[in-house]
């Protein structure tokens, strides 16, 4: 998989709930350093709003995953949302509709992440994107990143 996906991925579950914080930020250029592909994705979210992530969520439906690419993806999803030490439950939410466009089983979710049980708890699926992205289309991107 290609690291610039993954710092897409990364950044969605970072801007998932309209707010950044410094910690996610912090997190991502410790983890992916690439400040001009972060200030795209930033300006692409300002100016797109909703659109980024229906553009997301497709572009997550249409590609093609190992296993090893699906636990990256659970892993840095998971690190990203944990990063500020303040987990909501739409962070969680939005995992699981990432969650439900992978292949991989719960039992070797669990395998690799056993404490993570709250992230894999089946109440949100993919039907889930269309309440999202009109509850998404309220939000504010106006943040700034440094």
């Amino acid at each position: 998989m290609k690291q610039e996906f993954l710092l897409k991925i990364a950044f969605s579950c970072m801007a998932c709930d309209g707010n950044i914080a410094e910690e996610e930020m912090n997190y991502l250029y410790k983890n992916f350093g690439q400040n001009n592909v972060i200030r795209c994705l930033v300006d692409s979210l300002k100016t797109r709003g909703a659109y980024f992530f229906t553009e997301f969520f497709t572009e997550l439906e249409r590609s093609q995953f190992t296993k090893e690419d699906e636990l990256e993806i659970i892993k840095t999803s998971i690190d990203v949302i944990e990063s500020d030490n303040s987990v909501e439950y739409s962070e969680i939410k939005f995992f699981k509709i990432i969650r439900s466009y992978l292949k991989i089983s719960n039992k070797d979710i669990l395998e690799y992440f056993p404490d993570k049980e709250d992230y894999i708890y089946e109440d949100v699926k993919r039907n889930y994107i269309d309440e999202y992205l009109l509850e998404v289309k309220d939000f504010d991107f106006r943040f700034e990143i440094k």
